[in-house]
């Protein structure tokens, strides 16, 4: 394929980053091949790193090392050569949830322990993130009885508070089982409705704030998904409906039905 074209300084171009697994269960190890070319001669020694971030930035594993793992570091560069290093980088036991886990990748100058600046073939910064790789726990899977119905996805329950005060922020933890592998990245969307079926509240985003896309999700696997949206505080008191369901957020189209997750009580502030 093309190059990334990723540069680094004036002394390093990362060429491609290629996983060799989509999907790596925690206490494995990944590998994750590193192909560059060299810009130019440095006098400088610099540590390629290689990290796995998940949500608020946490770094949960990491790889730091010389070019050619110590065998060829940066001031011995020849302009133009490339090369490729396989980083294998561990992947710690204690991970809670599975969850897709973004790939950062660098040169850190170790004298300063500064990041090395870098640029896109454009002249842009770079994105902070090279590629993605789902870690952690090994999807659950034969649970419990699949819940009925032919949609790929499919929800098994869910867990709300009945009553709630107006102004308050609704919870809502949703149980998802999917049958089959899915190409879209689909939306929840959670939407609580009056009597007369208007929009009075809702909470549309992806699964997990995004950390664990459906396209990643595999046959048979069981996760929950938290979602919360606010109740106006000028919210009526009375019975409402929370309906819960997935589209497409690219046509709107909807996956399967909606469904009902039952009554919601609102009482005044």
């Amino acid at each position: 394929g093309d190059s990334l074209g990723w540069k680094y300084g004036d002394v390093a171009e990362l060429v491609s980053i290629t996983p060799a697994a989509r999907s790596v269960a925690a206490g494995d190890t990944l590998p994750v091949e590193l192909c560059w070319q060299t810009l130019g001669e440095t006098d400088t020694n610099y540590t390629v790193f290689l990290q796995a971030v998940g949500p608020g930035d946490i770094v949960v594993a990491d790889r730091y090392t010389f070019h050619g793992l110590g065998s060829y570091p940066t001031a011995i560069w020849e302009r133009g050569r490339v090369f490729c290093d396989t980083l294998r980088m561990p992947i710690p036991v204690g991970l809670e949830r599975t969850l897709v886990y973004r790939l950062a990748v660098g040169l850190l100058d170790d004298a300063s322990d500064e990041r090395l600046p870098g640029h896109d073939p454009a002249g842009n910064p770079l994105p902070p993130f090279a590629g993605e790789v789902r870690l952690g726990a090994n999807p659950e899977t034969a649970r419990e009885t699949p819940p009925p119905g032919d949609a790929a996805i499919r929800l098994a329950g869910a867990e709300f508070a009945p009553r709630r005060r107006a102004g308050e922020t609704q919870p809502v933890t949703l149980h998802w089982y999917a049958s089959e592998a899915v190409p879209i990245d689909y939306t929840v969307f959670v939407h609580l409705r009056d009597s007369d079926g208007r929009l009075v509240a809702q909470a549309d985003g992806p699964p997990l704030d995004g950390w664990y896309p459906t396209s990643w999700w595999t046959a048979g696997e069981w996760g929950a998904d938290e979602h919360a949206f606010a109740l106006p505080a000028e919210t009526p008191p009375g019975a409402y409906q929370l309906v819960v369901g997935l589209y497409d957020p690219a046509t709107g189209e909807r996956l399967g039905d909606e469904q009902s997750l039952g009554p919601v009580e609102i009482v005044a502030p």
